[in-house]
Formats: structure tokens, sequence, C-alpha cells
């Protein structure tokens, strides 16, 4: 694992949590534990010396350009332009005083000095021998075209690499977090902190952001796309991801720090220049940073997690995660346009994707339907249970001969014949008033329908167990407001929607599954509960219909088959996609129609006990 990504921000997590233990621990016990502390920190003081001696090495091979010229190569890439030339002139005169602060990653251990201001990370060789490829990149013949296009870079910096004492290789960087709050001093506060990766990439961290951009104070504020500098820090970001691809590395995301102002606006201020900047503008802008448009919020971006080589194993494990690192710069950049307007054009994966993580494993599917990934990617068809019956006809003629004909009502036939449910095409109208023909075909409003229905927007959420007591209330409620339009039943009939209600949810070929009835919604839009399910290859979900019907569930239902329109699934992150769905809707309040009142025309009211 690359030093950046996850196991820097774990480091400057963990550098924050070691400062509040040096305040906790009571003196004595660290005169106690002093001998063994002394123990533990020679790996650190050999470090520390180490940083020091090679800084010196770097600045002199630096000047005179003949000598040290491994260390040199090594290091060639931040050196370029004197970007790194203040860096390593503190590194060269000062003395650490490192600490371990524990192992964060696969490919080494974590330190800081004793001001919290530098990391230093033991890394891997291919981690290393990422970066001493990136010190083939020359501005002028790259996307940075000259040094000022370099200095801008957002890559965070990494002056120093070198081969530490026990024959690892080591870097050295700025702790990222400290170095911005000693820029903005202390006009701002560091509210929290993002580590980004691109859809379809594992992010727990973007789904957090997504979710404060949706529903905390920061969705109250403009989109980030109009906040000042966002063109530019796009740009800069743009051309990092076109050198970083040029170079075959991937897996890099995005280093997001989110800061409040701590006066009341902070519109005029101006920062605390140092060497990475030559103007009071450098922080919005070429620093990585933008700013709300009333001063009162700051967010800066910088990359991370940029020494992964696109070679052979990542590829493959690529080809097996829905391609998560192909055109991985684009996908980054696509990230960034959508966290400055989650409505922007295809960003619905990325709105939705918050509440994707946050459900439970039964939820998703319920989820997904009130999203608008759902109203954008599928289309559905829709078919209602009938009961209808097969009666037999005589012909007469030279040699009578029998045939039947199938009725949805065989009072007036001279044989009543034998019932079936059957699955029928029904014509939808949609919110519009226009109508979906009933012929199967598979239709987007019918998605966008359902979608709209079953959204959060318009209150519906899951019930799991609950449902009953929804079917029980509305149905009473049906049948009180509705005297011309009765559809008494009997508990047997009540109890044969629940059971298939239970049974759409948990129904699998292996075993019962979502017990819990996590894929259970109520939608009050349309006073309806929906069961979603995914659709299994082997069997459809629409023969625990008809048995709901069989056994005389006579409410209205209707059954949806929904696909993908394009392709074979929609994917959020490589281990959460989607295909097919199938959904079941119970309408409490009203009957089935027509096959409940021939029922009830043939055999009436059939109490087995007390209706509900």
């Amino acid at each position: 694992m690359p030093w950046t990504g996850r196991s820097y921000y774990e480091g400057v997590t963990l550098v924050a949590l070691v400062s509040l233990l040096d305040l906790l621990v009571p003196a004595h016990c660290v005169r106690i534990l002093g001998e063994t502390h002394d123990e533990i920190n020679d790996p650190a003081r050999l470090l520390s010396a180490d940083v020091k001696r090679h800084a010196q090495l770097l600045l002199k091979g630096l000047e005179d350009q003949h000598s040290h010229k491994r260390i040199m190569r090594d290091n060639s890439f931040f050196t370029q332009c004197g970007r790194a030339d203040a860096q390593l002139r503190e590194l060269s005169d000062t003395n650490l005083e490192l600490h371990g602060i524990g192992k964060l990653a696969k490919s080494g251990d974590f330190f800081t000095s004793s001001k919290r201001r530098w990391l230093l990370k033991a890394i891997n060789s291919g981690e290393k021998t990422a970066l001493i490829n990136l010190g083939g990149v020359r501005p002028k013949n790259s996307a940075y075209k000259d040094c000022t296009g370099l200095r801008e870079s957002l890559l965070v910096q990494i002056p120093l690499i070198f081969d530490g004492p026990d024959g690892r290789p080591y870097i050295v960087m700025r702790n990222e977090t400290q170095r911005l709050m000693q820029i903005v001093s202390g006009s701002w506060k560091m509210h929290d902190s993002y580590d980004v990766k691109p859809l379809p990439n594992l992010s727990g961290d973007l789904a957090k952001l997504v979710c404060a951009l949706r529903s905390s104070w920061l969705s109250k504020l403009a989109p980030l796309s109009r906040w000042d500098g966002w063109s530019t820090v796009r740009s800069v970001l743009d051309r990092d991801f076109k050198i970083l691809e040029t170079n075959s590395k991937v897996d890099f995301s995005l280093f997001i720090h989110v800061l409040r102002c701590g006066l009341v606006t902070c519109r005029d201020w101006s920062p605390t220049l140092l060497d990475e900047s030559s103007t009071t503008e450098g922080l919005v802008g070429e620093l990585g940073c933008i700013m709300e448009p009333t001063g009162a919020v700051l967010v800066c971006f910088s990359i991370l997690d940029y020494l992964m080589e696109y070679g052979i194993g990542r590829k493959f494990e690529s080809a097996t995660k829905h391609d998560k690192f192909s055109n991985y710069g684009e996908k980054l950049l696509h990230a960034f346009d959508c966290l400055g307007g989650l409505d922007a054009e295809s960003c619905e994966g990325y709105y939705d994707y918050s509440n994707i993580l946050a459900a439970g494993e039964s939820e998703t599917k319920a989820v997904l339907m009130g999203t608008s990934t759902f109203q954008e990617s599928y289309e559905c068809t829709v078919e209602t249970p009938r009961i209808r019956y097969e009666v037999p006809q005589v012909y007469i003629s030279m040699t009578p001969f029998y045939s039947t004909k199938v009725v949805d009502d065989p009072s007036g036939e001279y044989r009543q014949g034998s019932s079936k449910t059957v699955m029928l095409n029904e014509e939808f109208q949609l919110d519009d008033g226009s109508f979906v023909a009933g012929n199967g075909q598979y239709d987007q409003g019918i998605a966008q329908w359902l979608q709209n229905k079953a959204s959060r927007e318009h209150g519906a959420y899951v019930v799991g167990h609950g449902y009953i007591d929804f079917l029980d209330s509305e149905y009473k409620e049906g049948n009180s407001n509705n005297r011309s339009n009765l559809h008494e039943l009997d508990e047997s009939e009540l109890q044969a929607c629940k059971d298939g209600i239970e049974e759409f949810s948990t129904n699998s070929w292996r075993s019962e599954r979502h017990t819990s009835l996590g894929n259970v919604v109520w939608a009050p839009k349309v006073k309806s509960i929906f069961v979603v399910r995914g659709k299994n290859k082997f069997y459809s979900n629409d023969k625990v219909v008809e048995r709901m019907r069989e056994n005389h569930c006579f409410m209205k239902t209707r059954f949806y088959r929904c696909q993908v329109m394009t392709g074979n699934r929609v994917i959020f992150d490589w281990k959460r996609t989607f295909g097919s769905i199938e959904v079941l809707q119970v309408v409490p309040s009203q009957s089935s129609g027509i096959d409940f009142e021939v029922d009830r025309k043939l055999h009436g009211f059939r109490r087995t006990s007390s209706a509900v």
C-alpha cells in the first residue's frame, strides 16, 4: 500500500491522538517507563540523524550537480525548479526528534517529528521505484509546461526519499493538515478532513462527504463549483491527474480539508505566507483552496496516494473489480466535478452513494429504488395477478366437439369451469397523465414513477415487520371511507396478503433471506407497501404473487420487473452493484377489482372468523 491515502490519513489522525496522550499520561508513568521508552526510540533517533544527513547530501548535490548522483536520482522529481529547496534546508538544519506512531499500512511504519510538523514513513521497493520514475517528468515536456506549472502542482510534496539504517526506503513529507493550519494561522478552525477516491473504488470518506454536502450545514451554502477559486483548482488538478496517468499511476486520492472562519468574516483575511506562496491570493486557487462567496468557509484539496504503478497485478485487479483503475484520472476529476454540484450531469451515483453505503445489506435494493440512479438507469414493466375461469363449450354439428374458453366472469356460462391465476400486463398511467401500453414492453417512465413514490424525499422509508400495522390500518381506513366500494376480506384473505408479502421478501431457492424484512417499504404518497428483491437467475418471484391471489388476497397488487437500460448492472463501487430487480406493490385500501367482484358474486363473503 502506498505511503499516502489511507495510511497517510490515519497517520495524521494518530498524530492528534498522540498529542492528546502526551497530556493524559502522568509524569511518574513516563519516568517508570523511561528505560523502555529509550529502547523503543533507538530506531527513531537513528532515523532522525539519517534525515538530516541525507537532506544535507541532497543539498550539496543540488549545488554542484555532479556529486551524490544516487540520492539526486531518487529525489529528482520534487527537487526540480527549486520546489523542495526550502523544505530541504529546514530538514538539513533541524533535528526532527522523531517518534514512532505505529505500523499503519502493510508497507511500513510511521514516525512523526516532535512538533508534528513532519511525517516519515517506510515504503516498499515498488513505491520507491514509482517515485524515482516520476523523476523522468520534465516540466517543459509535460502538461506542466514550465516551472510555474510544477510549483502549482497539488501533489503532496515528498522533499526527501532515502534508504534507512535498516535497509528500507523512507520518505519524508510535511503534515498537510498542520501545514494548512500554519498558513491560515488563528483565523480559521479545522472542521473536518476526507480521503476521497472515485467510484467504483471503495471510499467511505466519499460517502461521508457526500452526506455532509447533502444534509449538513454545508448543504445550506452555495454549491462548491460556485466558490472562489474553483476553476483554478480544477485546472491544476486536471493537469496533475494527466501527469499521473501518463506515468501509469493509479489509486491516488483527493485529501480534502474543510475549514470554518473563526471571525465574523474572513473575506478580507490574508494568509500567513510560507515558502509555498508568494502572493496573498496564493491560498485560494494556486494552493488548492476554494473560498465560500461570503468568506465563511475554505475547502482545500491536495493529492495523496500516487505511488501505485498500474502494472500487471493492478490491471488484473481492475478487471475483476469493474475497471476501477481504468481512466483513473478522468474518474477522479469527474468525482471532483460531482462534489462541486451533486445535481450535475451523470452525478446520480455520487448523489446516491451515501444512502447506499449507509443501508444495511437487506435494505440496499429498497434504498436503490428511491434513488435518482434508479430513475435514470432503469426501465420497468408492470403486471397484475387476476383469477380467470376456464369454462367448457359444446359445439353442435354433425359430430359434437368440446373446447374451452377463458373468461373473467363465468356466472353467465353453462358451467363455471375451473379457476386459474394468471399474470396480465397492465396499461399503466404515469404522473403526467400519459399511459404506457400494457404490451409487456419495458419503459423508463414506470421506473421514474416507482422512484418518485418510493423516495425518501416523498416520505417513503423501510418499515420491516411494521408493514403489518400499515396494512391493517390502511385496510380499515379504505373500507370506512369507501362505503360504495367495499372490499371486505375475511381473516384468511387478510392473512394471505400478509403471508405473501413476507414470502416475497424472504423467499430464496437456498433458504430464507432478509428475515428482518429490510426490503419492505411504506410509501405514504400512494399508500402502498413495496417489497424489493433482486432478480434471481433461475426463477422469478411472480409465482409468489400468483399464490397470493390464488389464496384470495384481494387487495390491489402489482408486480414490476425492472432492468438496467444500458449494460447488465449499475455500479456504485466494486462491492455494490445492482442488476435486475422485482418489486411487489400492495395497496391495502383498494380491492383487486374485477376478480374480487366476481368472487363475491359466485361465493359471497366467506367469513372464516372475525375480519380485522
